[in-house]
């Protein structure tokens, strides 16, 4: 009998060291594995179907591409994956043969669907997200 009541003296302490294991592990940290992307978005209404119009973005290398764009156009460009504190960005360096234009910077996180995150539509812009959970 003795044997039997000290074998039961273990068994809150399993319990509590089962219940210690399962919160640690529930605690881990999630965004090490966050994987982001960044889609830039560009609507451009042109003064005429031969116009030429330039916009540059970050790209996952955090260096600026430039995108020309000729007439009137949409142009979604994708670039990823990027890490959290990445600097989406997207400059308007020559607009002056636009009428009407629009510029949208949206995130997808972990295969989400991309969330907008910034919009503008001024000639001369520079619209700037950071990725901060």
């Amino acid at each position: 009998m003795k044997t039997v009541l000290s074998k039961l003296h273990f068994i809150p302490i399993l319990i509590a060291l089962t219940t210690l294991t399962a919160t640690c592990l529930s605690c881990s940290d999630d965004n090490d594995d966050d994987t982001y992307y960044v889609k830039y978005e560009v609507d451009v209404v042109a003064a005429s179907p031969t116009a030429t119009n330039i916009v540059a973005v970050t790209n996952d290398q955090n260096a600026s591409s430039y995108v020309s764009l000729y007439g009137t156009t949409r142009r979604e460009i994708v670039y990823g994956p990027v890490q959290e504190g990445f600097v989406a960005n997207i400059t308007a360096t020559d607009l002056t043969e636009a009428e009407k234009h629009s510029f949208r910077i949206s995130v997808s996180k972990n295969g989400s669907p991309f969330a907008l995150k910034a919009e503008g539509d001024t000639r001369y812009m520079n619209l700037q997200y950071t990725i901060d959970d």
